[in-house]
Order: C-alpha cells, then sequence, then structure tokens
C-alpha cells in the first residue's frame, strides 16, 4: 500500500466526523496542520476549498503549543491567560487544536533530537523505524545533523508523532461538539492502528517469501563461497548498504578470510582483506555480539561514513562475520538496520548452517585425501628405507660371501686346502653376520615381542639392542599401571619412539636418552628427551629446512594422522626433547 492509497484510507474513513466537524464550524475555519506526508499528499488531491492550506502563523502557533504541551484535545478561547490566538485571526473565535496520535514510538538512533520527545514517550508502544510505512522512507537517524525546518522535515520524519493536528476555528465549543471531537478523533487512531498492522504483517509476510526464495537459491548450489555471495547480495539490498563483506575463519581454524565481497574499497582479495573489515569482523567473532559504528568522514574520502558487522554462528560457535557499510556521510546505518540483518539471520540460519556443513564436509574431504597421500608417502618412504637397508647391507654381504665361495673353490682346486679353510670360517662369520642384521631389520618391520608382550617390553627391547649396538645408555620409565594397550596404539607408539631414537641415534651425538610413557586422561604422553648436541627448533621448522629433516617430519605426519600433537624442546649444546601425546585409543 502506497503512503497516498494510505492517506485516502484514513481520509475516507474520517468523511463521517469531518463532516460532522464542517457541520459544526459554522462560519469558522477546518485545518489540516502539521500533517505527515502520506495525509498531506492525500489531501492535496482533494479540492483545495475542503481542506485548505494552514495560515503560516496557525501551523507556528500549534507548533509552539504542542512543544510545550501534550494533551488529547486543547480548546483556546478568547482572552485565555495562557495563549492568544495567532495574529491575522478573529480574537472572537474558539480555537480547538486536536492531535491525530501516531501511537507507536520509533525505536531510532540517538543521534537526532526530536523536538517531540514528550509525545513520544507517552506513546502506547514501539516498533523499529524499519517497519515504519506511514512515511518518508529513511529516519533522522540515518541523517547528520538536526532537524532544520519544522514543516518540511519533521513531518517527513518517523519520529514525528502525529498522523495530523485537526485545528477548527468557531465561535463557541459545545458539549456536541467535543463529542463528535472525540469521534473524530478515535476514528483516525483506529484507521491508523489497523493500517499499521496490516502493513507490518504484510512487511513479515513479503519478507518471509523474500526469505524462501534467497533459501532457495542458496540450495540451488553446494559451493560454499557462492552460496555466501548469494547472501551477502540479498542484505546488503534489504539494508541499502554501498558495500559488504563476509569474512570466515580459514579452514574452519583461527584466520579470518574474505570469502565474498561486494563494492569494498581497494579491491582487495582473498590473501590481503583491508584492515578496517578484518578488525571489525575479529572484534565481532571475539565478542560473538554485533557491532555498530559511525565515523564522521566525507564522501570524497573513501571510507566508511558507518558499518554494521554481525557475527556469523555454526554449531554454537562464531564462524565468521557479515559486514555492511555506507560512504555516504548524510545516510548512516543505524540500530534499525542491524535490527532488520539481525532478523534475516535468524530467519535463513538453516541455510546458513547447511552452508558450514558443506564446508566442513569439503573440509574434512580435504583433510582426508590430504592424509590418505600423506599415509601413502609414508608407507612408500618405508619401503625406500627397507630396500635400501637390504641393498646396502645384506645385498652387499651376499655378494659378498658369493665371491668369497668362488675363491674357496678355487683355493680347493689348486690344492691350497689351509687358505681355502680360513676363507671359508671368514665367510661362515660374514653370513652370521648378515644373518642377524636380517633379524634384526624383520624385528625392526614388526617384532613380536610387540604382539607378545606389549609396547612397555618391546621399547624396553629396542633400548637394550641400541645399548649393547652403539653405547647408548637409557633410562626407561613406564607410568604404574599401564597395562596393554589397543594394538593400533601400540604399534603407533613403537613406531613414533623408533624415529625418534633413529634420530638420536644419527644426529645427536648422545651418550644418554631418557623414555618416558605415561597415560594421562584418555591419553597416552611419549617423551624422550637425550644430551645431545641439540639444534633450533624454529630454523629447523621453517618450510624450506625441514623439508631435510625427514625423521623429526615423519613423527609429526605420523601423530597428526593418529589425532595427536607433538612438542619439541631443543637449544644448541644442551639436548632435545621430544613430547608425543596421542588418544589412549586411535
Amino acid at each position: 500500500m502506497t503512503e497516498i492509497n494510505l492517506g485516502m484510507k484514513i481520509l475516507e474513513e474520517l468523511r463521517d466526523p469531518l463532516s460532522k466537524l464542517e457541520s459544526i464550524r459554522g462560519d469558522g475555519e477546518l485545518w489540516f496542520v502539521l500533517s505527515s506526508r502520506f495525509i498531506k499528499d492525500a489531501v492535496s488531491k482533494e479540492p483545495k476549498k475542503r481542506f485548505p492550506s494552514p495560515p503560516a502563523e496557525v501551523t507556528a502557533f500549534v507548533e509552539k503549543l504542542l512543544r510545550e504541551q501534550t494533551g488529547d484535545l486543547f480548546v483556546i478561547k478568547p482572552g485565555d491567560k495562557d495563549y492568544s490566538l495567532p495574529s491575522g485571526l478573529p480574537k472572537e473565535k474558539t480555537m480547538v487544536v486536536m492531535p491525530v496520535l501516531y501511537s507507536p514510538a520509533i525505536a531510532c538512533c540517538e543521534n537526532v533530537d526530536c523536538l517531540y520527545e514528550e509525545w513520544k514517550a507517552s506513546a502506547t508502544s514501539v516498533v523499529s523505524c524499519s517497519e515504519v510505512q506511514l512515511s518518508k522512507a529513511g529516519c533522522c537517524g540515518k541523517r547528520s545533523g538536526k532537524v532544520l525546518s519544522v514543516e518540511k522535515e519533521c513531518t517527513e520524519c518517523p519520529l514525528f508523532p502525529f498522523v495530523c493536528v485537526l485545528v477548527m476555528l468557531k465561535d463557541e465549543v459545545t458539549e456536541y461538539d467535543h463529542m463528535i471531537l472525540d469521534l473524530a478523533r478515535e476514528k483516525a487512531l483506529c484507521s491508523v492502528e489497523r493500517t499499521r498492522i496490516d502493513l507490518e504483517t504484510r512487511r513479515k509476510r513479503d519478507l518471509e517469501e523474500t526469505v524462501s526464495k534467497l533459501l532457495d537459491s542458496m540450495s540451488g548450489t553446494l559451493e560454499f563461497e557462492k552460496r555466501m555471495k548469494i547472501l551477502l547480495g540479498f542484505i546488503m539490498g534489504i539494508v541499502t548498504a554501498d558495500s559488504g563483506s563476509i569474512m570466515i575463519f580459514q579452514d574452519l581454524g583461527e584466520e579470518l578470510r574474505l570469502n565474498a565481497w561486494a563494492s569494498v574499497p581497494g579491491n582487495p582479495g582473498l590473501v590481503d582483506p583491508p584492515n578496517a573489515l578484518l578488525s571489525a569482523a575479529s572484534r565481532v567473532a571475539q565478542s560473538g555480539q554485533p557491532l555498530l559504528l559511525r565515523g564522521d568522514r566525507a564522501e570524497k574520502d573513501g571510507v566508511e561514513a558507518s558499518s554494521i558487522s554481525l557475527p556469523l554462528v555454526s554449531r554454537g560457535k562464531v564462524a565468521g562475520a557479515l559486514h555492511l557499510s555506507s560512504m555516504d556521510p548524510h545516510r548512516f546505518l543505524c540500530q534499525a538496520d542491524m535490527t532488520v540483518m539481525e532478523e534475516v539471520a535468524k530467519m535463513v540460519s538453516m541455510g546458513i548452517e547447511n552452508a558450514f556443513m558443506f564446508a566442513r564436509m569439503e573440509e574434512n574431504e580435504k583433510l582426508h585425501r590430504m592424509l590418505l597421500t600423506k599415509m601413502i608417502n609414508a608407507q612408500e618412504d618405508e619401503r625406500k628405507r627397507i630396500a635400501s637397508d637390504i641393498h646396502d647391507d645384506t645385498i652387499q654381504a651376499l655378494i659378498s660371501s658369493f665371491y668369497r665361495m668362488e675363491g674357496v673353490e678355487m683355493l680347493v682346486k689348486s690344492g691350497r686346502y689351509d687358505e681355502a679353510k680360513e676363507e671359508l670360517e671368514n665367510t661362515k662369520f660374514s653370513l652370521q653376520k648378515n644373518i642377524t642384521g636380517m633379524r634384526r631389520l624383520l624385528f625392526d618391520l614388526r617384532p613380536s615381542i610387540l604382539d607378545d608382550a606389549g609396547f612397555a617390553p618391546a621399547m624396553e627391547n629396542y633400548l637394550n639392542r641400541m645399548e649393547d649396538e652403539y653405547g647408548i645408555r637409557y633410562f626407561f620409565y613406564v607410568d604404574e599401571g599401564l597395562d596393554r594397550l589397543k594394538p593400533t596404539t601400540e604399534v603407533t607408539l613403537y613406531r613414533l619412539a623408533q624415529e625418534i631414537l633413529t634420530n638420536v641415534r644419527k644426529h645427536s651425538r648422545a651418550t644418554e636418552v631418557v623414555v618416558k610413557i605415561i597415560r594421562r586422561s584418555g591419553m597416552i604422553e611419549l617423551t624422550v628427551r637425550d644430551n645431545g648436541g641439540g639444534f633450533n627448533v624454529e630454523e629447523v621448522l621453517n618450510e624450506k629446512s625441514f623439508e631435510e629433516h625427514f625423521g623429526l617430519k615423519s613423527v609429526m605426519e605420523r601423530t597428526e594422522l593418529a589425532g595427536g600433537g607433538v612438542k619439541i624442546w631443543a637449544q644448541p649444546g644442551e639436548g632435545t626433547e621430544v613430547s608425543i601425546t596421542i588418544p589412549e585409543e586411535i
């Protein structure tokens, strides 16, 4: 319903009481004073002689009266001590001033002073200015500066508490006149309230229909970025913002990144969002509360005059922020705009949650592929290591033994039996050493003691062999009451400890090593500390050099695959401590 149609509807309902008012005014006058825009437009369609424009002095008189007084009806009789009729009017006439109230007060910004605060305070209800359909779009709270001209500005503002003020000038006001005046006022108030409720219902219904179309659009694509762009464009259209953006925690982690944006100054990219966006989104993400900011900037500055940031919630946690801004210093985003944004966000919460659900699914699939790749690479690295050990030790030893046997055969043929016997003894010793190496390799691949006795005995056996072969003394501590663990957990722990101790043996130049196994709150903590040369952790973990430390990289990847974490402490010359925590049940 347009404002003109609304005004005509109210005028139509006022026909009967207005006719009675005209019948009782006699040779007096009847004016619409300080009428709201929609009434003013409707009155302009009427014959001029029916509702002529009030004299300027009458408007000024009524304006002053309403600033100072509140009430249902004012009767100013000739000789009134408090008020005298405006100059130019017959002094013997009685003036009747009847405000037709727009009953709801308007919840709006506090940046503009309303000239009729007392009238607003006595309103029967409060609505958001976004719901006001009885006046010109936009409210004082979005303008810069105070109202200057009452006649021009106030009556077009949603803060204006009157539909109109009926002013009648006549000889005398009787009891019958009072009855007619009350009837006219009540008729007008009922019409305004019914119309307001009807328009509010329509607005909500239209919004629900529009949101339904939005959800259909969002469900038409599974791509998270496209869904967020559709949502951003929709809300920007409702609030009429100049620019907007949606920032989401990257990989659902802790770093905010731009996901969707429109008309953002500086043409930002995904990697480097503007500081203003990042700052506002970070504040909203930390507090979980919307943020309304208003500056005092000129449009030519290319910066935000006002902005609203709203948290986007998924599974009860803040997953990102919606940011809208206005560059126009004469049109500020206000509390009412925030209310609309929150209302829309609630209505599309399921669509937002579905978008995040698909994003998590995509992220989980991506993580699954990454972990699968890491597992395959780990398997290939293990196979390469085994092949290298067999080639460097076993194959070379077997080839050496083969050539020695050929030499023994030649010695026997030439009758040099003593030399042949000595060479045969050397070959036998070499084969025994090779058999021991093969057994050690097989034990490292899958020690039978790990299956038979568990992780702790297998670990102690490994440390014993390391001490015997390499002279590294060990201290082994196992948490009291640590029984057999799940087979997958024991294998994972054993491989991790094996990799760390291999690093100790090959790189640390340590003479002692301490190994601790502790159970804590459903987690198993493995700590290995040596007295070796240590290293600079930051240098080793940087991207370039980290690729060269395959052992440490393997430990971190294996722990990540197991759902655990790694802590590394090291100082050059002061040894190294690696602490690994993994779930008790993998």
